[in-house]
């Protein structure tokens, strides 16, 4: 492989490797939002079912 390939080959490399990055990041948002959700959902059923245990007893 002479040098302007190897050159080559490395530019797309990093192209591949940024692209992959952003790709990653933009996941992992989206399964923090995921969880985020999740997590709000698991707080506001449990806050009303213990404000509900407590008004019934």
């Amino acid at each position: 492989m002479d040098l302007a390939q190897r050159l080559a080959f490395e530019k797309f490399l990093r192209r591949l490797r940024a692209a992959y990055a952003i790709a990653f990041r933009a996941e992992t948002a989206a399964e923090q939002r995921k969880r985020d959700d999740v997590r709000l959902f698991a707080m506001t059923f449990a806050c009303g079912f213990t404000f509900m245990s407590l008004f019934i007893a």
